[in-house]
């Protein structure tokens, strides 16, 4: 699954019952990876 879908998902589930449906790691390490990811995405834009 993308970071993109994950974050449309977002704005209709949880983040816990995404991880659970549709990845193979858990809600805490979904957690993570959003967060690292949109870091890395702010500091590319700025």
């Amino acid at each position: 699954m993308k970071i993109k879908e994950i974050l449309e998902l977002t704005q209709s589930k949880k983040l816990a019952e995404i991880a659970k449906e549709h990845l193979e790691f858990g809600e805490k390490k979904a957690k993570e990876a959003l967060k690292q990811k949109i870091h890395t995405l702010f500091y590319f834009i700025f």
